[in-house]
């Protein structure tokens, strides 16, 4: 067995400080089933040479460098009882070619598009359910935007003009947009199969790592020869699941590493770098005041977890 023992660790500071990021701690939130969790930014990720974080209950986003020191602040000016939930860059409006970042509010089936001063340029969705149920992860390429709806496990593809180019069903609630290629998963009879989509020519090809599909997987990023995601197993011996991360290569097979509880509050639990260093978000109880981001291992090596 391998223990993912991290690297280099990035945390990003939690509280009610202008520097910090929202967070209720488990107590204040009630759960229906098992322990509280927590609350807190919906989406962190690199951008460049910063680490950008959705600060969901402050309702803006926040820029920290690579040592977790806050540079800046973007408030939004979202629409009544709307919500930061994942975020991308991009570009809005065809013509004038504006620098944006597209949201998905966590409250409302609607993406919003805001220049970089935090002004609301446009949506798609109005509040009602019309185009979408649930939008819980966003991604750009080129010159498109790409958004799953979990309520209904499709993934759309919008322009710069948020008009809807096209759509496709998925499994899972995730997906990424990684090499010129679209990652994400399908149903093969009783598993899940990992299809990747080249976005340049749009052929495609599926991979079969076997993963059952009444279990959780959660796609973290695709290298060039490998791909990695993260799987809730089920239960097993005691109270607590068992978690690993699971390295799948071009062929299917597996290497594996039991990791912690994913971050609750996150859309994602593991991003990377601009130079491909993979991390994993955490959230310790027994420190509340901070957000904890650890570089995993290069390599998993030949464990069976």
């Amino acid at each position: 067995m391998i223990t993912s023992l991290p690297v280099y660790s990035i945390d990003l500071a939690l509280g009610e400080d202008e520097k910090a990021l929202g967070i209720k701690v488990t107590h204040e939130i009630e759960e229906p089933v098992g322990k509280p969790l927590p609350w807190g930014p919906a989406s962190v990720r690199f951008v460049g040479d910063s680490i950008w974080a959705a600060d969901t209950l402050k309702g803006r986003l926040v820029e920290f460098d690579l040592n977790g020191n806050f540079k800046n602040a973007i408030s939004l000016k979202l629409p009544a009882e709307a919500a930061v939930g994942d975020f991308c860059f991009g570009i809005y409006d065809t013509k004038k070619k504006e620098k944006a970042v597209y949201v998905c509010d966590a409250d409302n089936p609607t993406i919003l598009a805001f220049d970089m001063n935090g002004e609301l340029l446009g949506q798609i969705g109005s509040g009602t359910k019309d185009v979408f149920f649930m939008p819980k992860r966003i991604e750009g390429y080129a010159n498109e935007i790409f958004v799953l709806e979990a309520g209904k496990k499709e993934i759309y593809i919008f322009n710069q003009d948020l008009k809807q180019i096209d759509k496709f069903k998925t499994v899972t609630d995730n997906f990424t947009v990684e090499n010129d290629n679209l990652y994400h998963f399908t149903s093969l009879g009783r598993n899940n199969a990992l299809e990747i989509q080249d976005l340049k020519n749009y052929e495609k090809h599926i991979i079969k790592p076997g993963f059952p599909s009444d279990n959780d997987i959660d796609l973290l990023f695709c290298d060039k020869n490998t791909y990695v995601g993260f799987v809730e197993f089920r239960e097993g011996s005691g109270e607590n699941p068992q978690y690993q991360i699971v390295e799948v290569d071009k062929d299917g097979n597996m290497t594996r590493i039991n990791t912690d509880y994913p971050v609750s509050f996150m859309v994602r639990s593991f991003i990377k770098d601009s130079k491909g260093k993979k991390y994993q978000i955490k959230f310790d109880e027994a420190h509340p005041d901070k957000l904890i981001i650890d570089e995993l291992p290069e390599s998993f090596g030949a464990s069976e977890g």
